[in-house]
């Protein structure tokens, strides 16, 4: 009969590798906004002096949302990362055999 302690650090190992993947998607994704926010504010920064309609403050408010939608999506892959390990921990303590 295996060890409870390997199948419940088995469902550890893989619940980090998961971790390990979904921070290096965030981590591409930050880099990603980064960038577009930084070509749309430079576009924004060369329209300024042309148009006094605002385009500086069109910019800031789409900087805030895309801001607003990168938390919501950190806050989803916490969720996600959380509830994948409760589950692995708990099929883990119900099947200690496997």
């Amino acid at each position: 009969m295996a060890d409870p302690d390997d199948a419940v650090q088995r469902a550890l190992n893989a619940v980090d590798r998961r971790r390990r993947w979904t921070i290096a998607a965030l981590i591409a994704g930050l880099a990603v906004m980064a960038v577009s926010l930084g070509v749309l504010f430079a576009a924004a920064a060369s329209a300024a002096g042309k148009t006094p309609n605002g385009a500086v403050l069109k910019a800031l408010f789409t900087a805030t949302i895309t801001e607003m939608f990168f938390v919501a999506c950190c806050t989803i892959a916490v969720l996600l990362h959380l509830s994948r390990l409760a589950k692995a921990m708990m099929q883990a303590m119900e099947r200690p055999g496997e």
